[in-house]
């Protein structure tokens, strides 16, 4: 294991002079004199470009494919010209990974405050808006694991996940994921009427999973919700790794669900 804070320190820049140069660096390239900066949010990354991996470009090797292609996908859906012409609404919120609790993660206010004040502004009342959340249906999208050949003793043997094999549902008797029998039914139903391959992914019965935001909207709206996402191998690390076919069906199934 490492020490994060004595083993993983980065190193930035190097100022024999001792002038705050990172400082000088960031005032420059916001075309701003450095005294003008109060403050900033930094944090470090892997800067390396993604690229296609494989002998048949089939997989994708990537920083932030968590959940940064779920986000690209649910986008690029919605402005497909085959979403459908009727109200959909897409959040891509922050600070998922610790803990949502912030003004702009899951667990702020937004989500309801601007459907409220979308109603209210097309005229329909507060009871047209409940009916209508009554009515809907979440898709909760955050990468899933694949089954590492690597690492066998990982996963659930029943339901192995596959990169390049489609989407998938998640599911959770502890509530970790949302998906529930009518949210998974919905999901199966639009997968096969659109063509779509999926897959199905239970946690390992001996070793704990994460959770996503799905259970705490769902939750807070009382709308149905569905957790999906894509297979990954190398979650959370600097590199990940996904297919790209599934990355190809992802979208498809937001435009089908749009």
């Amino acid at each position: 294991k490492f020490d994060l804070q004595t083993e993983l320190r980065p190193f930035v820049a190097q100022s024999p002079s001792g002038e705050p140069s990172f400082l000088n660096y960031a005032a420059k390239a916001a075309g701003i004199p450095n005294r003008r900066i109060l403050s900033f949010d930094i944090v470090l990354y892997d800067a390396a470009p993604a690229g296609y991996a494989g002998l048949h470009d089939e997989f994708l090797s990537s920083p932030h494919l968590d959940d940064c292609e779920m986000a690209y996908a649910l986008t690029a859906g919605a402005v497909s010209e085959d979403a459908a012409d009727h109200s959909f609404v897409a959040f891509v919120y922050d600070h998922e990974e610790c803990g949502s609790a912030s003004d702009r993660g899951a667990q702020s206010g937004v989500f309801e405050a601007l459907l409220e004040r979308l109603c209210g502004k097309l005229g329909y009342s507060r009871e047209d808006l409940f009916r209508t959340m009554a009515r809907s249906v979440i898709f909760s999208a955050d990468m899933a694991h694949a089954a590492h050949p690597s690492y066998p003793q990982t996963g659930d043997p029943d339901t192995k996940v596959r990169l390049n094999r489609g989407p998938v549902l998640k599911l959770n008797a502890n509530q970790s994921y949302a998906t529930s029998a009518s949210g998974s039914a919905y999901f199966k139903k639009l997968c096969t009427e659109s063509g779509i391959p999926y897959q199905e992914y239970v946690n390992r019965s001996t070793i704990r999973g994460g959770r996503t935001i799905g259970p705490m909207l769902s939750a807070k709206s009382g709308m149905i919700a569905v957790d999906i996402g894509n297979p990954l191998l190398a979650m959370h690390s600097a590199r990940e790794f996904g297919g790209t076919e599934d990355l190809y069906h992802m979208r498809r199934l937001f435009s089908a669900f749009f």
